[in-house]
């Protein structure tokens, strides 16, 4: 194989190809491994290393470990485990060699975890977030920020009271765990409002949501990235509650495509819609609406709780209506009690 205008013969070496009267003089580093300091037991850490290359016609480049990390070698290798007398790594690279200096300090072992500055108080519906710092409590009297490998458990971010998270990290082989405890209010209402409270769309043709405080406000075409938000024809509309029953939904139409009278409730979904007010009433952890044309709206009201309930009637299902003698009695069905307003329990 020849260069384009000369008959220099080229020859491949590893990952490159140098001129027959160009060849790789030498290796150095050019720029050192993000982590240079260890702990007896760790393996080296390449990541980040950048090696100059030097020609024997004293040209020069550079050359990363990231994406050509099989054209290293390294020696203690990446699986060897780092002891105290290990003050130096040798890179490889083709047939040259060049030397890191590394610190390797003597092994340490997880004692405790501490944690401080963390969140306390949340709302009911609420993302759980930990808010503060993990620190890592070290035999050798040594610290460390592991908030980033720290695990939390224990809480539910829909029950509303107080509840004890445990922060967990493992380190080691080694477990250590700390506790704290949150409390979770309970809201009465979440307000969806438009250009503040945003989707992800901003046009026809493509489902869009919003979830806060754990009200879930999706539209299977709707646009809610907008000033407002966009219902689109024939699209359906869902509120869905994961903090308890939503008792009203008031929406506040926008000044163009404002007619809430295009809104109308699933008719498998309680209670009931006066598009005059653009509020549902009802009991229900989900609601439903059909869109019969576009409908816009600056602000959506959801007001939580349960509102006071009058017997209607009950029914029953699925009974057990045959028997033998002696047999013993068993209903075996449901029993469905009818609400006003519109429920069943």
């Amino acid at each position: 194989m020849t260069t384009s205008g000369s008959n220099k013969r080229l020859i491949a070496w590893d990952a490159y190809y140098v001129t027959a009267d160009k060849t790789l003089s030498a290796i150095e580093v050019n720029v050192a491994p993000t982590k240079t300091t260890y702990y007896a037991g760790e393996t080296f850490d390449p990541t980040g290393l950048v090696i100059s290359r030097k020609y024997s016609d004293n040209t020069s480049d550079t050359y990363s470990y990231a994406g050509h990390t099989s054209d290293f070698t390294f020696n203690p290798d990446l699986s060897t485990a780092l002891t105290t007398s290990n003050v130096s790594v040798t890179i490889g690279y083709g047939e040259k060699t060049c030397s890191q200096a590394i610190t390797v300090n003597p092994a340490r072992t997880l004692s405790s975890i501490s944690i401080s500055e963390y969140t306390t108080t949340f709302n009911q519906g609420d993302s759980f977030e930990f808010g503060g710092t993990v620190t890592a409590n070290y035999s050798n009297s040594t610290t460390a920020d592991v908030t980033l490998s720290a695990a939390f458990s224990g809480y539910n971010m829909t029950e509303t009271g107080t509840q004890t998270i445990t922060v967990s990290y493992t380190e080691g082989g080694v477990t250590k765990t700390a506790t704290y405890s949150i409390t979770i209010k309970a809201i009465s209402s979440v307000t969806f409002v438009g250009g503040t409270d945003k989707g992800s769309t901003t046009g026809n043709n493509s489902q869009d949501e919003v979830i806060k405080s754990g009200i879930r406000m999706h539209c299977s075409d709707g646009a809610f990235a907008t000033a407002e938000y966009r219902f689109y024809s024939g699209s359906i509309l869902t509120f869905s509650s994961t903090i308890g029953n939503m008792k009203s939904i008031s929406f506040s139409p926008a000044s163009s495509n404002g007619d809430l009278s295009k809104l109308s409730l699933d008719s498998e979904s309680p209670g009931s819609f006066t598009s005059s007010t653009g509020t549902w009433s009802g009991v229900s952890e989900t609601v439903i609406f059909h869109l019969s044309a576009q409908v816009r709206a600056t602000e959506v009201v959801i007001e939580l709780g349960d509102v006071a309930k009058t017997l209607v009637s009950i029914s029953v299902s699925d009974e057990t209506t045959s028997f033998e003698v002696n047999d013993t009695f068993a209903f075996g069905g449901i029993v469905t009690a009818t609400y006003d307003p519109k429920c069943t329990m």
